[in-house]
């Protein structure tokens, strides 16, 4: 084979080279299967973290209601107090 045809063939892999790709192709690909699962996992608890949150929101706001309506229950009693307190005060000095 002169020096020509050698330069114009082209070039091939050695079965070292080959193996060695493959070996670390595979390597990559196992490190992203588990980096993807850790992923997936952590966004699992966060989705849990966040249902969580969101009941809690719910309660907090339903409380809110529910402290609105206590404290308007409330000065409707501290009102009729009142009048009676002004009431029995009038009636007291009429005596």
């Amino acid at each position: 084979m002169t020096e020509i045809q050698r330069l114009m063939r082209p070039p091939r892999l050695k079965r070292e080279v080959g193996w060695a790709f493959l070996f670390a192709l595979g390597v990559q690909t196992a490190g992203a299967f588990l980096w993807a699962g850790a992923v997936s996992e952590r966004l699992a608890d966060l989705e849990k973290r966040s249902d969580a949150v969101s009941v809690l929101l719910d309660r907090t706001a339903r409380l809110e209601e529910q402290s609105v309506a206590m404290r308007a229950a409330l000065d409707r009693i501290e009102r009729k107090i009142d009048r009676l307190g002004a009431y029995e005060t009038k009636r007291g000095s009429r005596e």
